[in-house]
């Protein structure tokens, strides 16, 4: 005999069968106490594990369009506002961007970032940019004002309430979501609308950002492509605008720090990213020479991050378990070895030394013993015992 419930008005009623083998076959009783399921707890995960994909991504490429108005421009260049074709490119590790803007009359602009130095060059149509000459400016990027793609792809990962959309016009998942309203973590874009476009992979490969979302001052849409994969980035390196020669050395020695750099890198490595700018210390005036190292050509992978200033100011270091000593020539620290990378310091009584890099402890031993003086003229000597590049 089976026993089934049956609610009616809030009160349980037995009812008896006589078919023993129905018992089997019957589906139990639900549960009316049960809370509805969450018709949004799919797309909270399919939202997050894109947002863990998109932060292992260290390079993309984009296009697109930008609505951009005065009082919201987009990008560290002349062409900054107005309806725009974008397209461009980041290389986050070594904070490289370069993008083309045109206006509505096809007049382009192309831009090239690197820390806080832009290059910059125009012409009548994107066509005769390569012919155009670059114009530099050294330690004139505001990297809490300006908005460009490398700030895009963090502002993003602190997207919340992501909720399931219509699939887009191509087929893909796509989850809005939405920016904190105060900023808390990147000051741009309060409370903007963000709508993700997510590829089979689950990775994100459309952007929508609206920023306010009534009566927009910023709209960008764009795809992303080429994740992790080589980007044509490169600041000059030749004429009075190359890299090497945007250092301001003078005015490192007058701040009292001692400008250095490695000597030797591993093969197919080079000089990607040189700027000066404050140590970010508020109870000192400082000022830090960072450089960076990487192999252009790949899309991710080894690199080498080189913080210097004055030892009088400090570094300011994460705390880690377990640093091991190093000393390198005249300089001693610390370093530590993790799964995500090592990191560590240095000082002589003159100088201190901060770096970062995804090389293994000896590696970073052996290009450490290469600093020496910078020299805006020296050519790096290339160095093939460390790992491959």
């Amino acid at each position: 005999m089976a026993i089934a419930g049956l609610v009616v008005g809030g009160v349980v009623w037995a009812l008896l069968d006589d078919d023993p083998e129905a018992a089997d076959d019957e589906e139990p009783a639900s549960d009316e106490s049960a809370p509805p399921e969450d018709p949004q707890a799919a797309t909270r995960v399919e939202f997050a594990e894109a947002m863990l994909q998109f932060g292992e991504v260290q390079s993309f490429a984009y296009r697109g369009s930008v609505r951009a108005a005065t009082s919201r421009p987009f990008g560290a260049g002349g062409s900054t506002v107005g309806d725009l074709a974008v397209e461009g490119a980041v290389l986050l590790q070594p904070a490289l961007a370069r993008v083309v803007a045109a206006d509505s009359r096809g007049r382009a602009e192309e831009t090239l970032t690197s820390g806080t130095t832009v290059w910059t060059r125009s012409a009548t149509s994107a066509d005769l940019l390569d012919a155009a000459p670059w114009q530099v400016r050294p330690m004139s990027l505001d990297a809490t004002s300006t908005l460009d793609m490398q700030v895009v792809a963090r502002v993003i990962t602190t997207a919340g309430d992501p909720r399931g959309e219509a699939p887009d016009d191509a087929g893909r998942r796509v989850i809005r979501a939405t920016l904190p309203a105060r900023g808390e973590i990147i000051p741009l874009l309060p409370g903007a609308d963000v709508l993700l476009s997510l590829d089979d992979a689950g990775d994100i490969a459309h952007i929508v950002v609206t920023w306010p979302p009534r009566d927009a001052q910023l709209v960008l849409d764009v795809e992303i492509f080429a994740h992790n994969q080589p980007q044509d980035i490169a600041p000059p390196d030749r004429g009075p605008g190359a890299l090497r020669r945007t250092v301001p050395v003078e005015v490192l020695e007058a701040e009292g720090v001692r400008p250095l750099e490695l000597g030797r890198v591993p093969a197919g490595w080079r000089l990607t990213g040189a700027w000066v700018g404050p140590l970010g210390r508020p109870s000192m005036d400082c000022l830090a020479l960072n450089l960076v190292y990487a192999n252009p050509d790949a899309g991710s992978g080894y690199y080498m991050w080189v913080r210097l200033t004055a030892e009088r100011c400090g570094l300011v270091v994460a705390v880690t378990p377990d640093p091991q000593p190093l000393t390198v020539g005249s300089f001693e620290g610390s370093v530590v070895e993790s799964s995500s990378g090592t990191t560590g310091f240095l000082f002589d009584g003159t100088t201190g030394v901060q770096f970062e890099t995804d090389l293994p402890v000896d590696d970073v031993a052996t290009l450490m013993a290469s600093l020496r003086p910078f020299d805006p003229d020296a050519e790096l000597e290339p160095l093939a015992a460390t790992s491959p590049s």
